[in-house]
């Protein structure tokens, strides 16, 4: 994937999954960190859109980030290499997927920037089990 075509946002939300992930001590960045970053985004226009997905239940997004904050909680923890040096989390191969996928859905809509909508588009169609459940039990 081409980073020099990512918006401001999207590059805000993958550098803050990588947070997200450092923050709870996982040692890989996951769907679920990117999902978490997107859902949390300032303005975010992922959980607006959740929202209007089900007009007469406003707080799917609300639920959505809850839950997927309790998954990420609960994921592996490393807190140091064998040094005592914090380690760096690292891109999992199912985050990847949904990186170089956002480009392809940018692509197929003409577009020049990879943007939040498109990330989270290939995070819908490269869902990973717990992400496909989350999504499948929230109607996403």
């Amino acid at each position: 994937m081409n980073a020099e075509k990512l918006t401001k946002n999207s590059t805000q939300v993958i550098k803050q999954a990588q947070m997200i992930a450092n923050e709870y001590g996982n040692p890989e960045i996951k769907q679920e960190h990117l999902l978490f970053a997107l859902l949390t985004l300032e303005n975010s226009l992922i959980s607006s859109l959740l929202k209007n997905i089900n007009p007469t239940d406003n707080a799917v997004d609300v639920r959505l980030t809850a839950d997927i904050k309790e998954i990420i909680e609960s994921m592996p923890k490393v807190y140091a290499d064998g040094n005592g040096s914090r380690r760096e989390a690292y891109p999992a191969q199912d985050m990847v997927f949904v990186i170089d996928n956002s480009e392809d859905q940018a692509n197929f809509m003409k577009d020049d920037y990879i943007s939040v909508e498109h990330i989270f588009m290939a995070l819908i169609e490269k869902a990973n089990p717990v992400i496909a459940g989350l999504f499948k039990r929230y109607n996403i």
